[in-house]
């Protein structure tokens, strides 16, 4: 509650409900809207065809910016948030980074014009300081005029820059952060509305579902940040739901010891008031874990896992403030994975090369179109550097390939230890990037990987290519 006695209330906590056909108040303004700007040109004095065409080219974009869903959110809504991050106002903010990372060297500034082109300021005063570290001054040649410097430090640091936002231009970086700090990209504004649920499954046994939705998860986890209206940088909450019903193991591969484990797996009746949060068990890799129990005998009064049951684990999800969910749907699909299933973004189909795992392939994409889910499956190339294998099985089926792993002895190492491989292995983690993308479209890079698209547009783009091609 501000000083007004106003609660206030996040963008994207605001949910309209549709009024009539469908459509929200908004939606139904926006297309009364289109439909007076249509009779008013109804009404000029000009050739019938041309005034036919008037009314389409005029009325018909407004009217389809109402109605036109992109990724579960009207059109107009995209449309807002493009206008406002074109018109925001990004600067860039230099920090000097060891010379060991830099690629290629950076020349002393030793010439007048060059020195005295340079304003005086803050950036000044660290660049007076002296390679063996802050607060030493490297004092000026003998002979040459006060006005120039020798900028020793750039010997041993170049610049870098990085991105600000609003409330940031003014600030100056903190000579204490650590290395990982200033190499993350900045916060990005959560764009995506409500819950994303992502979907990693596979007919075919021992092809890593439960490794690669672990190491998504926590990649996404250690990677993803988002900015409040308040200008708060948060990161991203992100939950693993272990819905394996044959062998739930994503407790054991994040770390926890016996005792959890065995209290993740207890039978609860989800739709009771605080079931779901009494089941979240947390990991120390940001990323906690929900475990359905699994059941033996799926066909038994009472051991079933049903859609009620998986939404109100999405529904205590999204009370308990998580914005994505990546769930490892394992090898039998009961009704409650159809479910999850039907409210994912994204389902990535994970597919090994092969004679026992490459016929999962037609099988998975007849499966999920079988459900009207076709426009949602991506493929993933496990223990592999080359995915020639999978498209020659996909022939007519025209599915993405969202990436390929390659086989890593980190992950066999990391299993051990309960922790995620990427961390450990550079090459798995540069693999495992455009995976996590797919999952995340908002998630950074670091070390060398390829930077995601920062820009609204750029997300929006990725999201519509993941969820569209793959028809």
């Amino acid at each position: 509650m501000n000083e007004r006695g106003l609660v206030e209330v996040p963008e994207n906590a605001v949910r309209e409900e549709p009024i009539a056909f469908g459509l929200t108040a908004i939606q139904l303004g926006i297309c009364a809207l289109a439909v007076l700007m249509a009779a008013l040109l109804n009404l000029l004095p000009v050739w019938e065809p041309l005034r036919v065409v008037l009314v389409v080219v005029g009325a018909g974009p407004i009217a389809l910016a109402a109605a036109l869903p992109i990724r579960g959110e009207p059109a107009y809504r995209w449309i807002v948030r493009a206008v406002r991050h074109r018109r925001g106002r990004r600067v860039w903010q230099a920090t000097l980074v060891s010379v060991e990372d830099a690629k290629v060297p950076i020349p002393i500034v030793t010439g007048a014009s060059e020195a005295g082109s340079l304003q005086a300021g803050d950036n000044d005063d660290a660049s007076s300081q002296s390679a063996e570290g802050p607060g030493t001054d490297v004092p000026p040649a003998a002979g040459s005029p006060p006005e120039v410097v020798e900028r020793a430090p750039m010997e041993q640091e170049v610049p870098r820059l990085r991105v600000l936002g609003r409330d940031e231009t003014g600030s100056d970086p903190d000579p204490a952060a650590s290395r990982e700090e200033l190499e993350r990209p900045p916060a990005i504004p959560h764009v995506l509305a409500g819950l994303r649920v992502v979907g990693v499954l596979s007919f075919a046994g021992g092809v890593g579902k439960t490794t690669l939705a672990v190491e998504v998860a926590t990649y996404v986890a250690a990677r993803a940040r988002y900015r409040t209206l308040d200008g708060d940088e948060q990161a991203l909450r992100v939950l693993l739901l272990d819905a394996s019903r044959t062998s739930p193991a994503a407790g054991l591969r994040l770390g926890l010891d016996a005792d959890a484990v065995s209290r993740a797996m207890e039978r609860r009746a989800w739709t009771e008031p605080g079931a779901v949060e009494a089941a979240i068990t947390p990991t120390r890799w940001r990323v906690d874990v929900i475990t359905v129990p699994p059941a033996r005998f799926l066909e038994r009064e009472g051991a079933a896992f049903g859609a009620v049951d998986a939404q109100a684990i999405l529904d205590g999800a999204t009370e308990d403030g998580y914005q994505l969910v990546v769930v490892d749907l394992g090898s039998v699909h009961e009704p409650g994975h159809r479910h999850l299933i039907d409210q994912a973004s994204v389902l990535l189909g994970i597919v090994r090369p092969t004679i026992e795992s490459l016929p999962d392939v037609p099988r998975l994409a007849e499966y999920v179109r079988a459900l009207g889910m076709g426009r949602k499956l991506a493929l993933v190339g496990a223990m592999t550097d080359d995915d020639a294998p999978i498209r020659a099985v996909l022939g007519e089926d025209r599915l993405p390939i969202a990436g390929v792993v390659p086989r890593s002895e980190a992950v066999a190492l990391a299993g051990e230890r309960g922790e995620p491989a990427w961390p450990l292995d550079p090459a798995f983690a540069r693999a495992l990037s455009p995976i996590a993308a797919a999952a995340w479209p908002l998630v950074g890079t670091r070390d060398g990987l390829r930077p995601a698209r920062v820009g609204l547009v750029g997300a929006v783009r990725r999201a519509l290519h993941v969820g569209g091609a793959a028809r």
